[in-house]
């Protein structure tokens, strides 16, 4: 059998046959419809004996603490391999990849196909703090080389890159530390190259405008879910477009940009803006993926999200946090993000894990210094003092009595465990722990013995984890992740409470206090403890649903016809059905919808408004809405059921989904 490539030229003259080579060849060959499956069927095993053998890059959520192994991302025969070390040393990280590196070549090999190190480069990320800053370390201060056999089992040393150099990936020009300087100077050389290929043709106006927008520009937006440009970037990019376009569609050369990008119905001519259709694009992945913590896409956005919450310290719509802020977080796809949706006034709600305030009274540190008037630069040292000691809380840094702030030795280390993942900090200088010390005394009311004017509350119920204190048996007790171990006390005529440092594992009694400790060489030092309020009953069912805020505000009407319970038994066996209808007139809107099981003897019959403004309403939301108060209620009355099943809705108008 011959070998021939077809092209929308025709097909090729030359051919290849099992003849054509000495040695045996694998693969596929070279333009085979079926190429991409069969990669797909080839690699899969390929990064699983990957993952078995230890070869992947270990992600951990920093608040959730859900972990992630990842091997690498394959597109066709696009593949990034990465890995980390537990040791987190360069030395052994470069090792490590080595490895990886020589078994998938040798994987590779063993499906027929082959590296070619020419088209091979690799990255070793580390920093080092310098000037109050995390800085990405370049090769001249971090060795280390990588190498990989060809085909013709000659060991060839991969090129090794810095992380502020980019280099072409699924057709985007990406570097590790994020900048966006090669991908800009590129897309900047085609825009001048449409200008000027424009200039020498003979196009008419619908020609050229349909040149800019289906061909030129289509290239340019390609890349956005993946860029982070600013504004002035964008404006770059479109510049010799705007010159040579508006001309070529028969507009004048100083035709307003607002114009030019506005709408048709406000007579603009609809051009896209390029800094616009970038923050549409991350606002999509978000909305579609952030919530979903099991996908790939979702996790990593999750892990960036928490990570960065972290440093924002402050509790909330992740998104809406202050702009204030912006100096002191790490440069992000995230970051990016949400400054162009606050830049813009777009409120965007994202599930991304938060931390909770422990105990009644408690605030978080950022939202109290903000409060009391601190700006930049006192923000950034109080960034740098509360890294360091990862510490989220005022009762992070409050004794288990709630009463006074713990200060002892705290410029050396946290006043407490944390039981997030913190990124490594470096120490502060001393103008920040002064600056520190000032703020925490001016927001808080300390005086000289750094007590609280106004005492913490009790702490919130939440799930058991870290030190408590027996008063029954003056005993010290750490909760871990599977056991419980107790600490004995060691008598000593002295108020203090001191407790040995070896704990046995045992059985925490009923009656528990939440503590504070302090770690010495040999022994714990109780430095306060504060009682626990009873956690509160949480409401289930329909009970549940009339507790939302904005069943009120939609004069959620419930009625229940039969038996509800029998209706549950129907919904959870898969015979749930539901239908909703929509009205609107002169500017107001309702829905209506009656969910029910096997027979119409047991159902729940709902009415609502829809509310809205003038310009954002219709009949289509009030079908929505409809639709929106059928599958909430589902939701809430079936929340402690999770066993999946199948429910069917029906409304009268497909488009409404659409």
């Amino acid at each position: 059998m011959n070998h021939h490539i077809r092209t929308i030229y025709g097909d090729s003259s030359q051919s290849a046959n099992r003849h054509t080579w000495e040695a045996p060849i694998a693969g596929i060959g070279q333009g085979n419809g079926a190429g991409p499956a069969i990669w797909a069927v080839v690699s899969s095993p390929m990064f699983e004996i990957m993952q078995q053998e230890g070869f992947y890059a270990l992600i951990q959520g920093a608040i959730s603490l859900q972990q992630r192994s990842i091997t690498g991302f394959a597109f066709v025969d696009d593949t990034d391999l990465c890995v980390t070390h537990p040791s987190n040393t360069a030395e052994k990280v470069t090792q490590h990849m080595q490895q990886a590196v020589t078994n998938w070549e040798g994987l590779l090999r063993a499906t027929g196909g082959a590296l070619v190190p020419e088209k091979c480069f690799w990255y070793l990320i580390a920093f080092e703090y310098k000037n109050q800053k995390w800085h990405y370390l370049k090769q001249q201060r971090l060795p280390g080389t990588l190498s990989v056999l060809d085909t013709d089992r000659h060991r060839i040393q991969i090129q090794r890159l810095d992380p502020s150099e980019a280099r072409r990936t699924l057709g985007v020009q990406l570097a590790p530390d994020g900048n966006m300087l090669i991908e800009l100077a590129y897309l900047v050389d085609v825009a001048k190259d449409w200008q000027r290929k424009m200039k020498n043709s003979h196009l008419g106006r619908l020609d050229g405008m349909f040149s800019l927008r289906n061909v030129l520009l289509r290239k340019m937006v390609y890349p956005l879910p993946a860029t982070t440009f600013n504004p002035d970037q964008c404006r770059t990019i479109m510049s010799p477009i705007l010159a040579q376009g508006l001309p070529s569609a028969g507009f004048i050369r100083t035709f307003p940009q607002a114009l030019a990008h506005g709408p048709l119905k406000f007579c603009g001519i609809n051009i896209p803006n390029l800094f616009t259709e970038q923050t549409l694009a991350h606002i999509q992945i978000l909305l579609k993926f952030s919530n979903q913590p099991l996908d790939l896409t979702g996790f990593l956005l999750r892990a960036s999200g928490e990570l960065m919450r972290l440093e924002l310290g402050l509790t909330g719509q992740l998104f809406e946090a202050p702009l204030l802020l912006q100096d002191e977080i790490t440069d992000s796809w995230m970051k990016s993000t949400w400054i162009a949706t606050r830049e813009a006034d777009i409120h965007l709600m994202i599930d991304i894990p938060d931390f909770p305030l422990q105990r009644q009274g408690d605030q978080e540190l950022v939202r109290l210094f903000l409060q009391h008037g601190f700006r930049q630069p006192h923000l950034g040292a109080l960034h740098r003092c509360r890294m360091f000691l990862q510490v989220l809380r005022v009762s992070d840094i409050c004794t288990g009595n709630g009463d006074q702030l713990i200060t002892s030795n705290w410029k050396n280390c946290p006043p407490q465990t944390s039981e997030y993942s913190w990124p490594k900090s470096a120490k502060p200088s001393a103008t920040d722990w002064n600056t520190w010390e000032r703020a925490l005394s001016r927001s808080l009311n300390t005086g000289r013995q750094n007590r609280l004017p106004i005492p913490l509350g009790p702490y919130r119920y939440h799930k058991p984890q870290g030190w408590y204190y027996s008063p029954e048996d003056t005993a010290l007790w750490f909760a871990s992740s599977s056991n419980w171990h107790c600490h004995g006390n060691i008598p000593s005529r002295s108020r203090t409470q001191t407790f040995h440092k070896h704990g046995e594992t045992a059985t925490p009694p009923q009656t528990l206090r939440r503590a504070t400790v302090r770690t010495n060489p040999t022994t714990f030092t109780l430095t306060g403890s504060g009682c626990i309020a009873k956690q509160a009953t949480k409401a289930t069912g329909l009970k549940a649903l009339q507790q939302l805020g904005f069943v009120n505000e939609w004069n959620w009407c419930l009625t229940i016809v039969g038996n509800i319970n029998d209706l549950l038994v129907d919904i959870r066996e898969g015979y749930g059905y539901a239908v909703s209808d929509g009205s609107y007139q002169e500017g107001r809107g309702a829905a209506a919808w009656i969910i029910e099981g096997k027979t119409n003897s047991n159902r729940l019959i709902g009415q609502c408004i829809s509310p809205s403004d003038e310009d954002g309403h219709s009949s289509f939301r009030s079908e929505l809405a409809g639709i929106h108060a059928i599958l909430l209620t589902i939701k809430t009355i079936m929340l402690s059921d999770s066993k999946k099943t199948i429910f069917r809705i029906a409304c009268d108008r497909k488009s409404v989904l659409q």
